[in-house]
């Protein structure tokens, strides 16, 4: 009988044992995380951005760890590195709203840096998520603008880029109607796509002269076409600039109210 007490006593002495060493086995994603939140706090982004790698390997269901990566990768420069990081927490976002600030911030990465360009995949994301979105889209007008040309007098004017500019400053007006700034950018878009229609229809008239005759009847084609094309344009942009007449004219205060 006493073996037997004794026997049972070391069997359970051993399995204690074991929970006590199972229950003292650090988390290695808990140490890891922690390791890293102390060197960030110290300023060590590269030793807190390696901490947290091996804390989100351990466990990568870490939304704030994913974060807290992307800040220390931001901090080192790494951009790139810093939206990958971010864009591991999508699934962790329920609903459209949710996605949508997430690929806002992922985009804002990129936005102020010289790599702006790279943003433009996410705020098209964003715009399937919130189409109305005004950062959104003042962002793409104003990254297209720039690559048409319509932000430098000496720039040459690329069309394609122009006309996606306007679409999204034509958005942009229906959407804050009572707002000039759209339609302030969209006049600036306008009147550098005049002075490249004019530019394009002096050199076809110039070249009009040195065309030998069954090159004529083309030639005089392009040119209608881009007269056509400049009469729309012209024609947006006068009323534009009535739009923001009217926006500015003083409003006459109602009697009511004097």
């Amino acid at each position: 009988m006493g073996t037997r007490i004794g026997g049972l006593a070391g069997v359970v002495g051993l399995a204690a044992l074991l929970a006590l060493g199972c229950a003292q086995k650090p988390d290695p994603a808990v140490v890891h995380r922690e390791a890293g939140d102390d060197r960030l706090q110290k300023g060590d982004h590269a030793g807190a951005a390696a901490e947290y790698q091996q804390s989100l390997a351990a466990n990568p269901k870490q939304e704030p760890v994913w974060e807290k990566l992307a800040l220390s990768r931001v901090r080192l420069g790494d951009r790139d590195g810093a939206a990958a990081a971010l864009l591991e927490t999508l699934p962790f976002k329920r609903n459209p709203e949710q996605k949508a600030e997430l690929y806002r911030n992922v985009a804002g990465i990129y936005l102020q840096s010289p790599e702006r360009d790279k943003a433009e995949k996410y705020l098209l994301e964003v715009l399937k998520l919130a189409p109305d979105d005004e950062t959104t889209l003042s962002w793409l007008a104003e990254m297209e603008a720039e690559r048409g040309g319509a932000r430098s007098n000496d720039a040459p004017a690329t069309p394609e880029h122009l006309d996606a500019a306007l679409r999204y400053y034509r958005r942009l007006a229906d959407i804050r109607p009572t707002s000039p700034a759209p339609l302030a950018h969209q006049r600036i878009v306008l009147s550098k796509y005049m002075q490249y229609l004019a530019s394009r229809r002096a050199a076809a008239e110039q070249a009009l002269r040195w065309k030998k005759k069954g090159e004529v009847a083309e030639t005089r084609q392009r040119i209608d076409e881009i007269q056509r094309r400049a009469g729309e344009i012209q024609g947006e942009l006068d009323g534009v600039n009535r739009k923001l007449a009217e926006l500015r004219r003083p409003r006459a205060t109602p009697a009511s109210d004097r």
